[in-house]
């Protein structure tokens, strides 16, 4: 009995880690896998690196990796961290994810960078890309705008989020 409270405890704290550093973590739909991957198979990058920053249960780096390219996630909840790892073991395709802070996480290697962060954490987000992230990155970001950016594309679907597409 003891044991399963440790592990409530542990689920429930870094999930509320996660949702107060950057954002709650809400699967993605299908539909919305199918719309960052059209984004990306249209960059026009030349190394073929993607990031995924609070990466979830790893549904969007199995299908990035199924398009032939180098997908790292980084996530700090336990419970989706687990997904992740389960969906790997039984994906055909590889991919790399790792239980760690994003915001220490390394990006200047980085084509294309996915995030879903809340509005209040976008400036710093914005500040991280800015200082870190190579010239020529894609940025997408789930749901909200980053302030200050000009997207290159805002992605709208009938019952879907938006998808706001941005160039560093």
């Amino acid at each position: 009995m003891e044991i399963l409270v440790v592990i409530i405890l542990i689920i429930g704290i870094t999930f509320s880690i996660a949702s107060l550093s950057a954002a709650p973590w809400v699967p993605m739909r299908q539909s919305d896998v199918q719309r960052v991957l059209a984004i990306i198979k249209s960059a026009k990058v030349t190394r073929k690196n993607f990031l995924e920053l609070g990466s979830g249960d790893g549904r969007l780096l199995a299908a990035v990796a199924g398009l032939g390219w180098k997908a790292t996630g980084y996530e700090i909840s336990v419970l989706p961290l687990l997904i992740s790892f389960t969906r790997r073991v039984f994906s055909k395709f590889a991919y790399t994810v790792k239980m760690k802070n994003f915001w220490t996480a390394p990006i200047k290697d980085a084509a294309v960078i996915f995030v879903f962060l809340i509005p209040r954490t976008l400036v710093r987000f914005k500040n991280k890309i800015e200082q870190e992230a190579a010239p020529g990155t894609i940025v997408i970001n789930y749901v909200w705008p980053i302030p200050g950016w000009e997207p290159v594309a805002v992605l709208t679907a009938p019952d879907a989020s938006k998808l706001y597409v941005y160039e560093r």
